[in-house]
C-alpha cells in the first residue's frame, strides 16, 4: 500500500461550499479535486493555471457594444445570415 500524508488547511466557508458544489457537478469530491490539482502541479512542474486578479477578468469583460451585439445574436435580431456556410462565404473562407 502506498504511503500517504494528510493535508489540513483552513478555507473560507463560501469558498469551500462553492468548490464542493462545482466539483460535485463533475462527479468529484473536494478530496478528488485536491488530488487532481496536486497531480497537475507534479505533471506540469508549475501551477496548472495562470493566477490572475479580479481586475484582469474585469478588463476582459465585453464592453456595452459587444454585449448588445451578443444579445442581438442570441435573440435573432440584426442577424443577416442563417447558416455557417453563408458566414464562411461572406468571410471568403467558403
Amino acid at each position: 500500500m502506498m504511503e500517504t500524508k494528510v493535508l489540513q488547511t483552513r478555507l473560507d466557508v463560501g469558498l469551500w461550499n462553492d468548490a464542493e458544489k462545482i466539483l460535485g457537478q463533475m462527479g468529484m469530491s473536494l478530496n478528488d479535486g485536491v488530488r487532481v490539482f496536486f497531480n497537475q502541479v507534479r505533471n506540469e512542474r508549475a501551477l496548472p493555471f495562470r493566477p490572475v486578479t479580479a481586475q484582469y477578468y474585469e478588463s476582459c469583460a465585453p464592453n456595452d457594444e459587444t454585449k448588445q451585439a451578443m444579445e442581438n445574436i442570441l435573440s435573432g435580431r440584426n442577424v443577416k445570415t442563417s447558416s455557417w456556410k453563408e458566414i464562411r462565404k461572406m468571410l471568403g473562407v467558403a
